[in-house]
């Protein structure tokens, strides 16, 4: 037999192979669609590109150009890492003239364009208030508060300032630490939490001196047979207060000299 090829379109067609392309962060897939969000680590995050559907022993010639920006930013920069704290965009723009192979997903045969959201979130930064100084858990009543700043260790070696902050009151008597605040340098990446707050700030009576002598410098004699005079006076305490005390004097009633041997005060703050 003689066998004859028939019809008009006698070739074998060789379609160009799809080359999807993948968006990394420091070697991690980003998710098109999905939520990337990392939190902070005080390093410089890498993007990269990958392609996958390359024929073994092929090497794709393309050209790429990424760039960065905050969310609803007016302009994105050329960039290959992030790392402050924020929400970014990420815009990859992926072009080949290679004939074998076309770049697969949004666009025309030949590029691809992808937006992809990624956040770095802030780093919890979990600080006891063992990190302060024993000097910062007591004052006397009436003077200022001690210094409730430390530091604590942050991610990557970074040292990292904190403040403590008490319940309010300034009474004799006992008060909790109920928070932290992260200093300003950097407030925008870490979120400070408070662990370990048993441990509580005491404000301790205040001591004043009352002179009988002064105080009482008109009611220190009486006729034998009369009533004491009234013992209670005022002294000076802090920040301008006047504080009520009352004297107690060795106990006698015949004639003689008894000595003021005590002050009280029923005002807690004071001893």
């Amino acid at each position: 037999y003689v066998v004859n090829i028939s019809g008009a379109n006698n070739a074998l067609n060789v379609n160009a192979a799809p080359v999807t392309v993948s968006v990394q962060l420091d070697g991690e897939t980003l998710s098109e669609n999905g939520n990337n969000v990392y939190s902070y680590n005080a390093a410089e995050r890498v993007i990269s590109l990958t392609y996958n559907g390359i024929v073994d022993g092929d090497d794709l010639s393309v050209a790429e150009t990424i760039t960065i920006g905050f969310e609803n930013a007016s302009a994105y920069a050329v960039a290959n890492s992030i790392s402050a704290v924020g929400k970014y965009v990420v815009s990859v723009y992926v072009i080949t003239d290679e004939r074998n192979y076309y770049i697969s997903g949004k666009g025309a045969s030949s590029f691809n364009t992808l937006d992809i959201n990624v956040e770095i979130a802030k780093a919890e930064l979990s600080v006891s208030v063992d990190a302060l100084p024993e000097t910062s858990f007591e004052k006397v009543y009436g003077s200022a508060d001690p210094d409730f700043s430390a530091y604590a260790d942050g991610v990557n070696g970074e040292t990292v300032a904190v403040t403590f902050v008490r319940t309010p009151g300034e009474s004799v008597g006992k008060y909790s630490f109920v928070s932290v605040n992260v200093g300003t340098e950097f407030a925008e990446n870490y979120n400070a939490v408070l662990i370990n707050s048993e441990k509580a700030f005491a404000v301790t009576p205040a001591q004043i001196s009352a002179d009988p002598d002064v105080l009482l410098a008109d009611r220190l004699t009486k006729t034998y047979g009369e009533a004491d005079p009234d013992f209670s006076a005022y002294a000076d305490g802090v920040n301008g207060e006047s504080v009520a005390v009352t004297f107690v004097r060795a106990s006698g009633e015949n004639a003689g000299e008894y000595q003021i041997a005590s002050v009280t005060t029923e005002n807690g703050n004071y001893t």
